[in-house]
């Protein structure tokens, strides 16, 4: 186990290296292309909750996308919070409802229970649009360390699960895995969609 766990810190560092020496301007125009490919998808169009991810660092920009998104009032917006080991996610009306979170990490300043994201909403049509440090084309997914996302998606199976990476991002060899992982159903990039 313990053998695992640091042969993903070696590939999770390798990746975020990677992932690091993009410049903003290559990041942004790469992010650009990646949600408009995730806008493609029937899937995301079908959806009627959409969970995202404020981005954080050198992360898939998602901020502007965001801001598109909250303007269509036929979907509901929903973003996460971590509170201990669990990340819930919150629905947002507007971007001035985020505020800097754990790990400096853009959340909702809000804890309301009509807000939370709930069973019932994840069997309508959901879809979590998921970072990570890196993925594999057999749709695996490393995030990390903390096993935030996998205990969420345990939680609620039903939501369909894209992954969104950079092309150096993605790894020509199968990720190390263990029995909590949760495979995705999507990874799209700036140039594919595995």
């Amino acid at each position: 186990m313990r053998d695992i766990a640091e042969e993903k810190l070696k590939i999770r560092r390798k990746y975020l290296d990677k992932r690091d020496a993009l410049t903003d301007k290559e990041r942004d125009g790469k992010s650009e292309l990646i949600m408009r490919r995730i806008s493609g998808l029937s899937c995301f169009k079908e959806a009627k909750s959409l969970l995202i991810y404020a981005a954080f660092g050198s992360e898939v920009n998602t901020l502007g996308f965001i801001e598109e998104l909250l303007a269509d009032k036929d979907k509901k917006i929903f973003l996460p919070k971590v509170t201990g080991s669990l990340i819930s996610f919150y629905r947002i009306y507007d971007i001035s409802e985020l505020q800097k979170g754990y790990m400096g990490i853009p959340e909702p300043v809000f804890t309301e229970k009509e807000r939370l994201f709930t069973e019932r909403e994840s069997i309508r049509k959901s879809v979590c649009v998921t970072p990570g440090t890196v993925f594999d084309s057999d749709l695996n997914r490393m995030g990390y360390g903390k096993g935030y996302y996998d205990r969420f998606f345990a939680t609620f199976p039903h939501i369909i699960k894209i992954g969104v990476a950079f092309d150096v991002q993605i790894s020509d060899t199968p990720l190390p895995g263990d029995i909590n992982d949760v495979r995705l159903e999507h990874i799209v990039t700036e140039s594919r969609y595995i």
